[in-house]
């Protein structure tokens, strides 16, 4: 990877790549040729390839994926297919994100917590 400094300005080095890129890299007084060459390197031009499995615009094998969806309104992840019963259970018995806001609104934030602490109870991990 070949680079050269085209400016420094406030501990900021604008290094310019043979292939056309450029990056503003940070320096510090300490550093050695080594050093700044190897912070250099993470700015460098990366060549990207996909795995794969990844195939633009192609179904997925959900045997070979799982995939961490966020269920609207709960702001809680929900792991799709794969939700222990005593999750799925507290999850609906906690109700939306919007409710629990109106009954501490309502109830105060110790009655709250003491309904989180009943559905806890009522539902244990196993």
């Amino acid at each position: 990877m070949k680079f050269s400094i085209r400016e420094i300005k406030n501990g900021v080095a604008t290094v310019d790549f043979d292939d056309g890129a450029w990056a503003e890299v940070p320096m510090n007084s300490g550093d050695t040729v080594e050093t700044f060459a190897s912070n250099v390197a993470g700015y460098a031009t990366k060549t990207f390839v996909a795995p794969d499995w990844a195939v633009p615009e192609a179904p997925l094998d959900a045997a070979k994926v799982e995939r961490v969806v966020p269920e609207i309104g709960v702001g809680v992840p929900v792991l799709e297919k794969s939700n222990p019963e005593w999750l799925t259970n507290r999850i609906s018995a906690y109700g939306s994100m919007e409710s629990q806001i109106e009954f501490i609104t309502e109830n105060g934030l110790e009655a709250w917590q003491k309904e989180v602490a009943d559905i806890k109870l009522a539902n244990p991990i196993v």
